[in-house]
């Protein structure tokens, strides 16, 4: 009876094992592979939209210092409604009406106290830079392109935004 039941049962071979071990290997490495791109692209994502809304944090200050301009020509009527906003190229700060030199365009720092983001070298730098050019169209329209970019995984990205400024008043 011994015998019968040995002739039924069938061994594993060491060919049918090696099979078995590399698509269990193929699985988890696919697996592994599948993480590690979806926690890139978190992070990638969560970059893209601290970049974003520092690009739209640049164009509402240089369209805060034209509207400042309308403001101050009840008291000024001689003033220009596009004082301040010279051609070239710039950084701005959320606390300050006036363009700052571009210089080498430093790393924004990031204060954890007001969770604001400021050129100040005693906080935490960042991964972002912000670029504004303005380009003067004509005496009544000027071209405002507000750049950020960053690098990060070994790779450089970029968002920018692009709006045009009138003398509507």
């Amino acid at each position: 009876m011994l015998k019968i039941f040995l002739k039924n049962k069938r061994a594993f071979s060491i060919i049918e094992i090696l099979i078995a071990i590399f698509i269990i290997t193929t699985g988890i490495v696919g697996a592994m592979n599948l993480i590690n791109r979806s926690i890139s692209s978190v992070v990638v994502s969560k970059s893209e939209l601290i970049a974003t809304n520092l690009a739209q944090e640049g164009m509402e200050i240089v369209r805060g210092i034209r509207d400042t301009n309308w403001l101050k020509q009840r008291e000024e009527p001689s003033r220009l409604w596009d004082y301040g906003l010279v051609a070239g190229d710039w950084r701005v700060q959320y606390n300050s009406q006036a363009l700052i030199s571009l210089g080498t365009n430093p790393l924004l720092n990031f204060n954890t106290s007001t969770g604001y983001y400021l050129y100040d070298v005693t906080k935490p730098a960042t991964l972002f830079r912000r670029k504004i050019t303005i380009t003067n169209i004509s005496a009544n329209e000027i071209k405002v392109i507000c750049e950020v970019g960053w690098s990060e995984r070994g790779h450089s990205f970029a968002i920018s935004a692009e709006d045009r400024l009138y003398n509507w008043k």
